[in-house]
């Protein structure tokens, strides 16, 4: 029997789930979360890390990512392995101080132990040749030149209180019937099949012609920027291609049939004109390269680990469907009643499929395949007001040939018939284009918040996913990670657990995960906009021979107000102590006794358009 730790919070206590027994670290938090405080007396002191507490001679830790906070910290996101092979949903997110580079003792996520007693041995019994011949017989595959591309790894999964030892295999097949991405775990050792997952996600300068009968004529170098494509060397032939994105035109068949990109002559414009779209493959390179410059400028993140990443227009006769499978995004041309699908929402939808695969790797199925398609939707919708400076809460209504409906109305999902918008009425199995109105329901109730707002939505919704959603996050899971995300943004939380009280989902308590700060402390750089805030929690179990302690700030520019009170949500005018003069030299006096009890949660707020460069200081008297 294997053991998993969940971490909630930086107490000395780690809470299971899914069914495991609860387990108690034996002091090893404790001792961590008291010498990993900011306080200046440490700063010269070597300390454990956090590999310290988690790795061992059979557990290890891989990075996968890491952004920095609102609160001068770095986020790190770790992937667990058990002797060298990655754990599945197994990760954990921890803090670092950015000023001198040490574990906070925040963290959070899933840790497998005990896998030992399970898995003697990483080496399998089945080969990868018979792991693969096993799946494809799964899938009842006559003919191999149907599976396109493949992929098998080795992976540990804890399943139903067990660690197993895996292959897991991805299949891409296309057949003249249909295309589908199964993915398929195999006991490496008995050759079981214990699970199948869908993996297949449904949605030189030239001068180019894009949009449609609806959006009307763009003109690429004229209304538009131009096309920065490749050419050949005297600059005659040029190639639908940069070096983030490949175009391909599959000329209505269900893939390729070469496998260079689609060429043409650079002094002519690109002839793809169908069913109403002017140059579906134009439209499909600009709005790629446009998805990418979105999230490296509102995310600061690639929305594509290694691009480039290959794009194929014209999918099928008259399909109506775009999707991510595993290889390329793929749009179609639309049919009588929808334009082709290469809209903004629609190709920013696929993208965020990619950056999903890339990062949580949400399943596309149950909870989790609701969670994925939303945040797509969302991805969308951001995507056409970074383009045009609108967006119309509908995905797709520019291919819509009859009215403005689209494919989903995400404010109101629930006039199609089908989709849900509360989480009474959802059921495991429910098709995760239905049971996504649940999440984007949220999105738009906080699209909408004039203190929140689209792009704000957008920026903490993918922090969450980089960074606390994982393959299996049900709805809870995924509320809590946009709360921590709002927090490491700066964001207010409460304004996003109300709105996520409209569809029926309660968010975790944060108090556990809010930055700490023990003793003397100096902060350096902080900085907030407007609407942004920086909210610390000061525990003073360590000043018992100190009367008093004082927090200020200074320098830097702009106007910061300091507040201290009890609680997480701050008002304003209910708060026990305030400093609120012109500048950025604010100072408070607290005695030392009143954060002994309990936390004292320390506010910093731009008085109007924001601050920036400023220092905070904690002094014990």
């Amino acid at each position: 029997m294997n053991i998993v730790f969940w971490f909630c919070l930086c107490s000395g206590h780690i809470v299971q789930i899914h069914g495991y027994r609860e387990m108690s670290f034996p002091g090893q938090i404790n001792s961590i979360y008291v010498d990993k405080r900011r306080d200046i007396k440490t700063y010269d002191s070597k300390v454990g890390e956090v590999s310290d507490i988690l790795a061992n001679e059979n557990n290890g830790l891989i990075l996968v990512d890491k952004a920095d906070s609102i609160e001068k910290t770095k986020i790190v996101r770790y992937r667990e392995t058990f002797k060298g092979i990655p754990v599945y949903d197994a990760f954990i997110t921890t803090e670092i101080d950015s000023n001198t580079g040490s574990w906070t003792g925040q963290i959070s996520g899933e840790w497998y132990e005990d896998l030992e007693r399970d898995i003697t041995s990483v080496v399998p019994l089945l080969s990868k040749h018979q792991a693969l011949a096993l799946a494809l017989s799964n899938e009842k595959i006559q003919d191999g030149s149907n599976v396109i591309d493949s992929s098998i790894s080795l992976v540990i999964v804890p399943w139903n209180g067990t660690g197993i030892l895996c292959y897991d295999i991805t299949l891409l097949i296309i057949t003249p019937k249909d295309m589908r991405r199964p993915g398929i775990f195999i006991n490496a050792n008995s050759g079981l099949i214990f699970r199948r997952v869908q993996r297949l996600r449904q949605s030189s300068l030239i001068n180019a012609i894009g949009g449609n009968l609806k959006t009307e004529k763009i003109i690429y170098g004229k209304n538009y920027p131009p096309l920065n494509v490749e050419s050949n060397f005297n600059g005659t032939v040029c190639s639908l291609k940069s070096k983030l994105v490949r175009v391909y035109d599959l000329k209505s068949a269900l893939m390729p049939n070469r496998s260079k990109p689609f060429r043409f002559l650079c002094n002519q414009s690109i002839q793809d004109e169908v069913n109403g779209g002017y140059s579906p493959m134009s439209d499909a390179f600009y709005m790629s390269q446009r998805v990418f410059e979105m999230f490296d400028q509102w995310a600061h993140v690639s929305v594509i680990r290694n691009p480039p990443i290959d794009i194929w227009v014209h999918y099928g006769k008259r399909q109506f469907n775009a999707m991510y499978n595993g290889k390329a995004l793929v749009f179609g041309d639309g049919d009588e009643k929808n334009f082709p699908l290469v809209t903004y929402d629609i190709v920013a939808h696929e993208f965020a499929h990619v950056f999903t695969e890339s990062y949580s790797n949400l399943e596309y199925e149950n909870q989790s395949g609701a969670i994925n398609e939303a945040f797509s939707d969302l991805v969308g919708e951001t995507f056409e007001f970074y383009m045009t400076g609108i967006n119309d809460f509908h995905i797709g209504a520019k291919t819509d040939k009859i009215n403005e409906e689209g494919i989903r109305d995400i404010c109101n999902q629930q006039t199609d018939g089908l989709s849900i918008v509360h989480v009474q009425d959802y059921y495991d199995g429910m098709e995760v284009h239905l049971s996504s109105g649940i999440f984007n329901k949220v999105s738009c109730i906080l699209m909408k918040n004039p203190n929140i707002g689209l792009k704000v939505t957008f920026q903490i919704y993918t922090h969450a996913n980089r960074f606390y959603w994982g393959p299996v996050s049900n709805f809870s899971d995924a509320v809590c990670g946009i709360l921590k995300a709002a927090y490491d943004l700066g964001h207010d939380t409460n304004v996003i657990r109300e709105a996520f009280s409209v569809v029926g989902l309660n968010g975790c308590n944060l108090d556990m995960y809010i930055r700490k700060l023990y003793g003397k402390t100096h902060i350096q750089n902080l900085m907030a906009t407007k609407n942004e805030k920086i909210m610390l929690a000061f525990d003073g179990q360590f000043t018992i021979k100190n009367k008093f302690i004082r927090v200020f700030t200074e320098g830097g520019a702009g106007d910061v107000d300091l507040y201290l009170n009890y609680n997480l949500i701050l008002k304003r005018n209910k708060a026990k102590y305030v400093s609120v003069s012109d500048g950025n030299l604010e100072v408070l006096q607290i005695p030392a006794k009143k954060c002994r009890k309990k936390l004292c949660y320390i506010h910093l707020l731009p008085k109007e358009k924001g601050f920036s460069g400023v220092s905070l200081w904690i002094d014990v008297l």
